[in-house]
């Protein structure tokens, strides 16, 4: 899964990779559920937008079943596509989650060691993610990253991993031009470990209160 993330590159980097200006972003090292964050989507004239969304989706129908039904941070790429809670979104609300690496923990001898993996050149990574509108009195919108399995190069970390599009996938993904659903099961499946690497960092990780670049640092 994808518990936590991290966005501290600049706004004119994020402008340069999404072709727009997310306005003025403090960087964020420890990005947890239920916070709000910057996505990018279509607006109703099928122009991109910045979304401040809430980390955790919930549909309209589920929030007035009187609480039965809790705020979902991922959604698997392989049954979003058919599960009622995402289905809706899968067809008509996709976003990309701008983040330069994502933290997972490793079990191990009973511990959970915390990793950052990341971009071995550096560069923004656009998450896959589903959307739904505010809820009730909510501020945001809200949203939730799609996972898959994780590449061989990472499995011994942790079993699943974000789903990381290409940015030639992007415009598709967004709906920005036609490619068909099947055609984006397809392109979710090719998303590739190659390209990350991972590295140990400290427990600070663990508790949201903490923010800052010493994150990153090793334990």
């Amino acid at each position: 899964m994808c518990g936590r993330f991290a966005l501290y590159s600049p706004a004119t980097e994020i402008q340069r990779a999404f072709g727009i200006s997310p306005g003025e972003l403090q960087p964020r090292y420890n990005i947890a559920p239920s916070q709000p964050l910057i996505t990018v989507k279509l607006n109703e004239r099928g122009g991109r937008e910045i979304a401040h969304l809430d980390w955790g989706l919930l549909p309209a129908w589920a929030a007035s079943r009187q609480g039965t039904y809790r705020p979902v941070i991922n959604a698997r790429a392989e049954s979003a596509a058919d599960k009622p809670y995402f289905r809706a979104a899968w067809r008509q609300r996709r976003c990309l989650i701008p983040a330069d690496g994502w933290y997972e923990w490793q079990q191990t001898d009973g511990a959970k060691q915390p990793w950052y993996l990341c971009s071995a050149g550096g560069n923004v990574l656009g998450l896959a993610g589903l959307w739904e509108p505010p809820v009730g009195s909510a501020a945001h919108g809200s949203c939730a990253i799609l996972t898959r399995p994780a590449s061989p190069e990472l499995a011994h970390i942790h079993g699943r991993m974000p789903v990381v599009l290409a940015p030639g996938h992007w415009s598709m993904w967004l709906g920005e031009v036609p490619g068909g659903l099947g055609s984006l099961e397809a392109m979710l499946e090719g998303s590739s470990g190659r390209e990350f690497i991972a590295r140990r960092v400290g427990p600070r990780v663990n508790h949201p209160r903490h923010d800052g670049p010493e994150l990153l640092e090793g334990p």
